[in-house]
């Protein structure tokens, strides 16, 4: 087996997509680390870092943006958006445009909230905006590309086990 078939091939994919616990464990882990990357974006913005701190900054987005898609990748799988469309059937074609929908929906509210925020806040020093951009645009997209993806991990039930498997 290759490196990538030991990270984000899984040996008993059923196991994970009948687990509604790890998937909603998956869910939690991944907003985490979403949360934990824009916080260290804006981190990395305070002035004077240092050669010590601006290595540990790089190291850590590394590792964070490292465990952020092995997650993310095994989310995929657990509620198959890692397969193509065509292949899914009605029932999860009609799951997968809902959660798109919402995740749309989501993001609009998201930018819209952001725009106010600068909007209301024009008082506020121009450094802290320009600080918070890089966060914030992180988490906007971040919502845009992940709230199908978890919407469809947390909601969806258990799967019946398969007949091989029993």
């Amino acid at each position: 087996m290759s490196f990538f078939d030991d990270v984000f091939v899984l040996p008993h994919p059923h196991r994970l997509r009948a687990s509604r616990t790890r998937r909603r464990c998956y869910v939690v882990l991944h907003v985490l680390i979403t949360l934990a990357v824009a916080v260290l974006m804006w981190v990395v913005t305070l002035p004077d870092p240092g050669m010590v701190r601006s290595g540990l900054q790089a190291v850590g987005m590394l590792g964070l943006l490292g465990a952020w898609f092995v997650v993310h990748a095994r989310l995929g799988q657990a509620t198959d958006l890692m397969v193509s469309y065509q292949r899914l059937d009605e029932r999860q074609r009609t799951e997968l445009d809902r959660a798109t929908r919402i995740g749309h929906n989501v993001t609009s509210v998201s930018i819209f909230a952001a725009f106010s925020a600068v909007v209301v806040g024009a008082f506020l020093p121009v450094s802290l905006i320009s600080e918070l951009a890089m966060p914030v645009l992180w988490v906007i997209y971040m919502v845009h590309a992940s709230t199908p993806l978890l919407l469809l991990a947390w909601t969806r039930p258990n799967e019946a086990p398969d007949d091989e498997e029993l």
